[in-house]
């Protein structure tokens, strides 16, 4: 159970970290200009873009922090596997 939960964090948190890099990266093309034109500009790198939404719309859809979860729900779990991780670590006490 423990080693379940474990993945559900850890889900989680590569989906926060994915929408965070993905935030960084439009913001960089946004910026960043290359033969005088935002790289956001050239159709190569939007394709692109455009898949890594894509990939991180569909690990958010199937992360406990997707929105079908209400925040009661996810708090139970973190709490659950707190618990199971102080069992893993003390298992003499509970």
């Amino acid at each position: 159970r423990a080693r379940d939960l474990l993945h559900v964090a850890l889900a989680a948190e590569s989906v926060g970290a994915m929408q965070r890099c993905l935030e960084l990266t439009v913001e960089h093309l946004k910026v960043r200009e290359q033969f005088g034109r935002p790289l956001g500009s050239f159709q190569a790198l939007r394709h692109r873009i455009a898949d890594m939404t894509v990939a991180a719309e569909a690990a958010a859809s199937t992360s406990p922090r997707s929105p079908t979860f209400s925040r009661w729900e996810m708090k139970a779990v973190l709490q659950e596997f707190a618990r199971a991780s102080r069992r893993l670590i003390w298992p003499s006490r509970r």
